[in-house]
């Protein structure tokens, strides 16, 4: 169970880390209400992979200044929710209509110094390494 009632990284400590230390190279949102994220490495700026999120009810896309691709990101976060905390992750991020009655949820959290993203999907494919190439298109 999350415990909103704390600063987003004490709740966020609970979360599985999916990617570290990576680069976000890209953003793009579908007509089917999907985002892609891709990621490359820091380093040398060969792919990392690709976090693809499917039906996304809620989005929150905060920076603190004009982004330019590719931004360093500390933890890219994500955690399937309970019926539970379903519940509790919309009230979270003030949802405006009446939450969904849906048994898969899985919560997205995308941080680094100057952009923070959270979003809730009811469904997410993750592609580590030489998968991106095959998910970039």
């Amino acid at each position: 169970m999350i415990n909103f009632s704390l600063k987003p990284y004490e709740w966020q400590k609970s979360m599985n880390t999916i990617f570290q230390n990576v680069n976000l190279d890209g953003i793009i949102i579908s007509n089917d209400t999907g985002i892609l994220f891709r990621f490359i490495n820091s380093y040398d700026g060969k792919p990392s992979g690709t976090l693809r999120c499917y039906n996304v009810w809620k989005s929150q896309f905060e920076t603190g200044s004009l982004l330019e691709f590719p931004v360093f990101i500390c933890d890219v976060r994500m955690q399937k929710l309970d019926k539970f905390d379903i519940k509790s992750a919309f009230n979270y991020l003030d949802f405006g209509f009446e939450i969904p009655d849906i048994s898969d949820c899985y919560l997205i959290c995308i941080d680094s110094g100057e952009l923070s993203i959270i979003l809730l999907c009811e469904n997410i494919n993750v592609c580590h390494g030489d998968a991106f190439a095959e998910n970039n298109s």
